[in-house]
């Protein structure tokens, strides 16, 4: 073994223990010997990564992939990394995808291939082309069929397809495959709230609450007579003349989004959705006519709030959206203002 290499084994072995400063040490070592290693760049990569040093850690993958443009693990590395990143670099992303997919056909390699396939399903799912996502995924599951991951990914994109069914399916078997898996049992439970299953549904998100408290905190739920106290002071709170504006405007608490009213949404409906408008916006013509309603999702909103004070200002803030959907304000316009 030369020097590089027992440089490199040692890197691995300290990511191995999740010592990424320890790796990054052993890793510059290893560069010193060889600047053009492209294993060394991409080992340092890893450690950067998991350091949560991402902007560092694209930086080595790039160098890692100009010595050797086929280092397939620094290929999918970094195209999972800008998909986090911006939309700005989808483009980049599937021209990394369209590079892994034929390393790991030449290398023969299911295991890497399916990873290729899962990374490009993601890709997909964040441009919102359902359909392709789930081709991608189910791609992936035919070469490594047990694998959560893939499970979970292929669970919530049938969930955004509105097919509840086929997503408890592939949630409930990801959990028997990684009980330890919060975001399985998280998924699970929100599937299960969907098919009206809510001890079920209580249970998973309270799960996924132990495993990974930060990530999946305990939702701040409250009676509905308290939501909708909320609600009429975020109303109250409207300036004028939005109040009379509002004064034939329909303001419905519910629980979750009907599969029906999702279907009838001119975009991709999403089953976590907090309120929709529905009617004719301000001030078309036959706005009198067809003053609409406000639909507000309080098991929803209250998935985005860790305690009462947060609660409130996640109700006045969905309150004010949807007030500016019935003034025809587009997702865009609202997200520009800060009522995204």
């Amino acid at each position: 073994m030369s020097r590089y290499e027992y440089f490199l084994d040692m890197a691995y072995d300290a990511l191995d223990r999740r010592s990424p400063g320890e790796a990054m040490t052993w890793c510059k070592k290893a560069i010193t010997l060889d600047p053009g290693g492209a294993e060394a760049y991409y080992c340092k990569g890893e450690a950067l990564d998991m350091s949560g040093m991402w902007q560092e850690a694209v930086g080595c993958y790039r160098k890692s992939l100009e010595q050797n443009p086929d280092f397939i693990e620094a290929i999918l590395n970094l195209a999972e990394i800008l998909l986090d990143d911006s939309a700005e670099t989808l483009d980049e992303v599937f021209q990394l995808i369209d590079r892994g997919e034929r390393v790991a056909k030449e290398m023969n390699d299911d295991h890497l291939l399916a990873d290729v396939y899962y990374i490009r399903g993601n890709a997909y799912y964040c441009t919102n082309e359902l359909d392709k996502a789930l081709k991608a995924y189910d791609r992936a599951l035919e070469l490594v069929a047990e694998h959560p991951s893939f499970l979970v990914a292929r669970g919530m994109t049938l969930f955004l397809m509105l097919d509840y069914e086929a997503a408890d399916k592939a949630l409930q078997r990801a959990v028997a495959l990684d009980p330890e898996s919060a975001e399985a049992h998280h998924n699970l439970g929100l599937v299960k709230e969907k098919l009206g299953q809510e001890a079920f549904a209580i249970r998973e998100l309270a799960q996924a609450t132990r495993l990974d408290p930060e990530r999946f905190p305990k939702p701040a739920r409250v009676a509905r007579e308290e939501f909708e106290k909320a609600v009429e002071k975020a109303l109250a709170e409207l300036p004028e003349p939005v109040k009379s504006h509002l004064r034939n405007v329909a303001v419905i608490v519910e629980d979750y989004p009907s599969r029906e009213q999702l279907k009838d949404l001119k975009e991709i409906g999403d089953p976590q959705l907090l309120g929709v408008f529905n009617g004719t916006p301000y001030p078309s013509e036959n706005h009198s006519l067809m003053p609409g309603q406000i639909h507000l999702f309080q098991r929803n909103i209250e998935k985005v709030a860790r305690d009462r004070a947060e609660l409130e200002e996640q109700i006045r803030i969905t309150v004010a959206h949807e007030v500016g959907h019935y003034y025809g304000m587009s997702e865009e316009d609202l997200a520009a203002i800060g009522l995204d």
